[in-house]
């Protein structure tokens, strides 16, 4: 079903999609924190970088001040 508002959203950059992905793969779980995020990185084997960490943090934040 297609979303006429997101007809002109940019792209998401190929450096910071497995990013989002890794994102999409824990808001599915519980509340993300630290110790959500590192149970994932060691079950899927992902590294997770600093920047990353807090880019999947910042995410959160915005989820959950939209809730």
């Amino acid at each position: 079903m297609a979303v006429p508002e997101l007809d002109d959203v940019p792209q998401l950059p190929d450096t910071a999609y497995h990013v989002w992905q890794a994102y999409i793969d824990l808001v599915g779980t519980t509340e993300i924190n630290y110790s959500e995020i590192k149970a994932w990185s060691d079950m899927t084997g992902m590294e997770i970088k600093a920047w990353e960490l807090s880019a999947i943090m910042r995410l959160e934040k915005l989820r959950k001040a939209n809730v």
